[in-house]
């Protein structure tokens, strides 16, 4: 780890019990040692809910590598064992000079020590609104006509035959949906209707649960169009596509000879270069920030109907992928994406709509 901040790197994670004072302590000098002005936050979980601690219990039996291929009495064993052992072992951080986290039966309440700037104050507000109950998280593409990736080294225009607009191909063009796109909206809806509940997102299905659902949209038309068919639905202007700048309207050779300089660019850094006024991926990534801590907030289903490149910076959280990565990423027209956040991964899921 002391070698990635050499290199460069910015936010560490060390992911260990650290379960005495002294294994603190160790931990500390050698980080201080480097000389590299690296600010140490500790972040301590306690529980002693007992429901929570059920929780957690299932979600290792089904999910965690350590399990795979055991029992489910046999993995329960194992882990009230481990419980066991570190309640003997563990020692609490109660050094004042620390700066330290203590997140208390998974949020129920938190203790800050000694905390203070501005990266680690979003690391408490995170810590804040983190819980353990599986939901669902919908993605649905806003259908329209559009240039499918201009951010791709290999650029393609492609018409999706979603939208009214049937002039050209256009960075940014804008129209409402056609006859096919609505007729897209109410599919959603009606599978919305017929599947949803029976979606569950716990490993035993529990297909008599009557799941609650939000539905996202961003503020443009076709955003909330195409979900105009569910009820409540909160528009969210982060949620507006990324903005092209000066390239709004204009096709990709219009692009290439109006700004060659820029196309190269945008070609060989395509993650964070923006063209003159116009918004980069790196840019549209941290917009979604707000969003991002509500959906780990929520604990209910949410569904979120934007455009393609909100959609593929929130896969890519989710589904841990590199940000370089992120202008490659394919979302299908006419499907939703499931995603069911848990500890060591997110599972995702591909459903067809057509």
């Amino acid at each position: 780890m002391i070698t990635y901040f050499r290199q460069g790197g910015q936010v560490g994670i060390y992911d260990a019990t650290n379960a005495t004072d002294k294994a603190r302590r160790h931990l500390l000098d050698a980080i201080n040692g480097a000389n590299l002005g690296i600010q140490t936050i500790f972040l301590e979980c306690l529980c002693d809910d007992q429901s929570v601690i059920a929780a957690a219990v299932e979600e290792e039996m089904h999910t965690s590598p350590d399990y795979e291929g055991s029992s489910p009495m046999e993995a329960t064993a194992d882990f009230e064992l481990r419980i066991e052992k570190y309640r003997k072992a563990y020692e609490t951080i109660d050094d004042p000079e620390l700066s330290f986290v203590k997140l208390i039966n998974v949020g129920k309440s938190l203790q800050v020590n000694r905390v203070k700037g501005h990266l680690p104050t979003r690391i408490v507000y995170f810590l804040m609104n983190t819980h353990i109950v599986r939901r669902n998280i919908f993605l649905c593409r806003v259908q329209s006509f559009f240039l499918k990736n201009f951010v791709l080294l290999k650029i393609i225009i492609k018409k999706d035959g979603q939208s009214t607009d049937d002039t050209t191909y256009k960075v940014g063009a804008t129209a409402e949906l056609s006859a096919s796109g609505r007729k897209l909206s109410h599919k959603l809806k009606e599978f919305m209707d017929s599947n949803h509940s029976r979606l569950s997102p716990y490993p035993i299905q529990r297909p008599d649960e009557k799941r609650p659902l939000l539905v996202w949209t961003s503020t443009s038309e076709r955003s909330k169009q195409t979900a105009a068919d569910f009820p409540d639905m909160v528009e969210w202007k982060a949620l507006v596509d990324l903005n092209p700048g000066v390239c709004d309207g204009l096709s990709e050779e219009q692009i290439k000879a109006k700004y060659p300089e820029e196309y190269e660019r945008h070609r060989k850094d395509p993650f964070s270069h923006r063209y003159p006024r116009a918004e980069s991926y790196r840019d549209l990534a941290l917009r979604l920030e707000p969003v991002i801590l509500e959906l780990e907030r929520h604990s209910k289903d949410v569904m979120i109907v934007a455009h393609e490149t909100v959609l593929r910076c929130l896969l890519a959280y989710f589904g841990d992928i590199p940000v370089q990565s992120i202008p490659g990423i394919e979302i299908k027209e006419n499907t939703l994406i499931r995603l069911v956040p848990h500890a060591y991964q997110c599972d995702t899921e591909e459903i067809s709509l057509k």
